[in-house]
């Protein structure tokens, strides 16, 4: 129940920053790629490689210091053979395993906030947000110690809480490029699926 009160507090201070804005024009876009770290649970840190992400979204003003971004991300994650024998006492070799690779699609609100610094701001900033996000688990098959065992595919929807900040460096006055870490913290999910992860992107952001 706390868990729920939360993810409702989070989307409802979402909706109402886009509601009370001044403007509902977007005023940039960003798009970026990058690596992604699995975190949790645990069998998704111990068996699953560092994989990759993309993404990217639009941005609305809110204050002179704070944005209100909308994103979507794609982050993808193939199974470590080589854990994965060694966590079930087995060795890789002689045996083998396909598929399971996790794959991740995130639909993510954040606030954007730079601080202001005097006499110049320094490039930083912090986001915080939240996300719905859908992880799968692709089918499998395993050969190891004379049996063949096979397993379907395994799909969950996840609400996370989306939390970082990065270092972003003006090219020229409409564009920029920017140095970012997430970190997606499953809220609502299934004891089951691969989400908690980190992702670390260099992007490109355009001022409309």
């Amino acid at each position: 129940m706390k868990k729920s009160f939360t993810v409702i507090f989070i989307l409802c201070v979402m909706i109402s920053t886009v509601v009370l804005s001044q403007t509902w024009t977007p005023n940039e876009y960003s798009y970026r790629a990058g690596v992604s770290f699995p975190a949790a649970p645990q069998r998704f840190y111990d068996y699953w490689k560092t994989g990759f992400g993309i993404g990217g979204g639009i941005g609305f003003p809110v204050t002179t210091t704070v944005s209100f971004l909308l994103s979507g991300e794609y982050a993808r994650f193939s199974l470590d053979k080589d854990r994965f024998f060694k966590g079930i006492h087995l060795s890789s070799d002689g045996n083998s395993i396909s598929g399971a690779t996790t794959n991740i699609v995130g639909f993510s609100g954040v606030y954007r906030y730079f601080p202001e610094r005097q006499p110049q701001p320094i490039p930083i900033y912090f986001i915080g947000g939240g996300a719905i996000v859908l992880s799968s688990v692709g089918s499998s098959s395993a050969n190891y110690s004379g049996y063949t065992v096979s397993q379907g595919g395994e799909f969950y929807f996840v609400v996370s809480a989306v939390a970082g900040g990065g270092l972003l460096f003006t090219i020229n006055p409409t564009t920029s490029w920017y140095i970012e870490g997430e970190y997606y913290f499953g809220l609502l999910r299934s004891a089951h699926a691969n989400s908690n992860f980190t992702q670390l992107s260099i992007g490109i952001r355009e001022l409309l």
